[in-house]
């Protein structure tokens, strides 16, 4: 079992993007820290990082640091058209048959209330044979989901914005 935490959240514009942040667990802390310092930027106060909402110089900053990190990002896309649950399970069985080839230790999923109990079901049908994978859903304060929400958005907008992480991206995938 490798020494990996994945951090794995979703973008729904033209079809449904998995973003899957890889990160050897001993940098989860200061990759953490890292996030957890662009609160300080001029934004909303008080709120977690999302990237649809934050100022351009925000954006900026938050990709400059992110571009630094010790981090690999698998996107995992399912075509727009194909209904929404639909497209979840089958990205969410991706990143689980994925997770059975690597060995990550925990699967952290930013937590979407009305997913959580069907995930639940598919994560447990795809890792069945994998106990020691740990799966969970934790909301938007979990700093190291900024990372995943960052490139998704990045990925889907384009511009300025993919260029400078654009290096992080390891794999893209069609589920």
């Amino acid at each position: 079992m490798s020494a990996e935490q994945w951090f794995i959240d979703e973008h729904k514009v033209s079809g449904l993007t998995l973003v899957v942040v890889a990160v050897e667990s001993s940098q989860v802390g200061r990759c953490r820290a890292a996030m957890s310092g662009l609160t300080r930027l001029p934004r909303r106060k008080g709120q977690p990082l999302h990237f649809t909402k934050e100022l351009d110089a925000t954006r900026s900053s938050a990709y400059r640091t992110i571009a630094a990190l010790p981090i690999a990002a698998r996107l995992v896309t399912v075509p727009a058209g194909v209904p929404y649950v639909m497209a979840r399970e089958r990205a969410v069985r991706w990143v689980a048959r994925r997770a059975v080839e690597s060995q990550p230790q925990r699967l952290v999923f930013e937590l979407d209330e009305a997913a959580v109990a069907a995930d639940r079901r598919w994560l447990r049908s795809e890792l069945t044979s994998h106990p020691r994978i740990e799966y969970l859903h934790l909301g938007k304060s979990e700093p190291m989901l900024w990372i995943a929400d960052g490139i998704a958005w990045a990925a889907q907008r384009g511009g300025v914005w993919l260029p400078m992480i654009e290096h992080l991206i390891i794999e893209r995938a069609d589920a």
